[in-house]
């Protein structure tokens, strides 16, 4: 390789002219490597051959790169911006691009990373290298047309993002929760759920120590009552208070105590908030009538979530092409007679799909048995692998979704082989858990049903 072949210049000492003098074709490509500061720019030939690479820093002189690309529009260039899609640092190149006029193109990061030996033969990756890449994908039309994305899906990516700073915090002070009374408390976690009784977290805020609820189990168990507004059963509130009574935990010091308290009391403040964000998604949703059978299937926050991530699921071509967006696809390893070895899922779609996915498979796997059959005749269960198995249901799941998005209504007859299965129809939850049955949406983001 010759020296210096990926040297860059600053963005101020390229003109128009200079360019227009080695671009002959009608198109002028500006393909970018984004970064947060320093951007890199290899301005080509449609087929992908280099006129000028050039940096420039975000966003001071992206102004520059715009007056650049208007005079080569004014000379009759049609001028096309290529980037990956890096999240945040190349939306005002984006956005900015296509309030311009000029056409703008993304390309998958993975296509760049692959082809990093592809032209020069040389396995090295930095920032000009990658420009030039990017450029020289775009002429194979590897790249896609990106179009600003509609305002109400914005809306509901600041919902789900919103969502997330309190129920990701929530779901790990939960955990703690759980840690700690094993410790302390072990006994009251085989009797109730934690994580689901929001009656039980607010009790536990007033008596985080088995010790006090035997000192004062009457006025305890009334407190219980009063904190569930009398939803929970009486042989509950009995069985919670009776774990107390010779508690085989760890005697609790008064530091440990608070640390209970101020716990539960961070964890229904986050409860709280998740809650609120819920009731907002839940009517954004209703007002779509089109998303009635995918929210009736996984919920209004996992319809929420699968929308503001992947887009509308009808604009999908097949049911496989969701499946593959949403990165359930599976890779292959095979070679010789090492035949369907190591064979998993892409990832290649947003986790957070695949996250609300496998908390809807969980939830369908404890309350509909055809489902659960089918999960547990799974070879993958047998050998111990639950993960696996769950996985398996979600990308059948993934699957259904593009038929029920089309307005089928969700059937799990239709989408597992019942003749084949030995289905055990499921005995009703107990009551006595909560008068609040689990809504798909607890079961989607770990909030807690309030009884």
């Amino acid at each position: 390789m010759k020296k210096n072949t990926y040297r860059s210049i600053e963005v101020q000492k390229v003109t128009a002219a200079q360019i227009m003098a080695q671009v002959v074709g009608a198109v002028v490509v500006f393909a970018l490597d984004v970064a947060k500061k320093r951007v890199l720019l290899a301005i080509t030939e449609a087929d992908g051959a280099l006129a000028r690479l050039v940096h420039f820093q975000m966003p001071a002189q992206l102004g520059v790169v715009f007056a650049l690309a208007r005079e080569l529009t004014d000379a009759g260039k049609e001028v096309q911006f290529v980037l990956e899609p890096t999240g945040t640092y190349g939306a005002p190149i984006a956005e900015g691009a296509h309030r311009h006029g000029h056409a703008v193109f993304m390309l998958s990061p993975k296509h760049t990373h692959d082809a990093a030996s592809l032209f020069d033969n040389t396995p090295s990756k930095h920032d000009p290298k990658d420009a030039c890449v990017i450029a020289r994908l775009h002429a194979q039309r590897l790249a896609r047309p990106w179009e600003p994305m509609p305002e109400e899906r914005r809306e509901l990516r600041a919902m789900i993002a919103e969502r997330e700073l309190f129920a990701a915090p929530l779901g790990e002070h939960l955990g703690r929760a759980e840690a700690m009374l094993a410790n302390w408390w072990p006994e009251l976690l085989q009797v109730t759920d934690i994580h689901r009784l929001a009656s039980v977290q607010r009790w536990l805020v007033q008596y985080p120590d088995p010790a006090s609820v035997r000192a004062h189990s009457e006025v305890a168990a009334k407190a219980l009552r009063d904190a569930s507004r009398g939803r929970l059963a009486a042989d509950t509130i009995d069985e919670i208070v009776k774990s107390a009574q010779g508690s085989q935990g760890a005697v609790m010091s008064e530091g440990e105590r608070r640390l209970v308290r101020v716990t539960f009391e961070e964890i229904r403040r986050l409860s709280a908030h998740c809650d609120e964000v819920d009731a907002r998604i839940e009517a954004a949703i209703e007002r779509k009538r089109e998303y009635a059978t995918t929210r009736k299937m996984v919920g209004a926050v996992t319809t929420a979530v699968i929308v503001a991530k992947l887009g509308e699921v009808t604009r999908y071509a097949s049911a496989h092409a969701l499946e593959k967006a949403i990165g359930l696809n599976l890779k292959e390893h095979s070679s010789g007679v090492r035949q369907n070895m190591e064979v998993h899922i892409t990832k290649r779609g947003p986790g957070m799909v695949r996250k609300y996915l496998y908390m809807t498979a969980m939830r369908l796997v404890a309350t509909d048995a055809v489902v659960r059959a089918w999960y547990q005749r799974r070879a993958s269960f047998r050998a111990g692998n639950k993960s696996s198995a769950l996985v398996a249901v979600m990308r059948k799941l993934a699957r259904a979704l593009w038929h029920v998005a089309k307005g089928e209504a969700f059937d799990a007859k239709k989408l597992f082989d019942e003749r084949r299965l030995d289905v055990v129809p499921i005995a009703p939850r107990r009551r006595h858990q909560g008068a609040a049955e689990m809504t798909a949406s607890s079961s989607e983001g770990g909030v807690s049903v309030t009884a």
